[in-house]
């Protein structure tokens, strides 16, 4: 199973892998949104940064949506 944990702040969710013992394997070169991790196993994951007109997407879907 390989997982991809999707971040509104990518630079904050790495900061927080890195101290819970990931590691970076390969950081994010010009224009890729995703940085290549290594869990403390050696098991690689990315953490793929949301485009910021999506997070916009979702947050005014969210406030939108009728309450219940």
């Amino acid at each position: 199973m390989h997982l991809d944990p999707y971040a509104t702040d990518q630079k904050a969710e790495v900061e927080r892998l890195i101290k819970l013992g990931a590691t970076i394997h390969k950081p994010a070169k010009q224009g890729e949104d995703f940085v290549i991790m290594a869990d403390p196993e050696g098991k690689l994951f990315c953490v793929v940064q949301i485009p910021h007109s999506s997070t916009d997407k979702v947050a005014s879907a969210e406030r939108q949506a009728p309450s219940r």
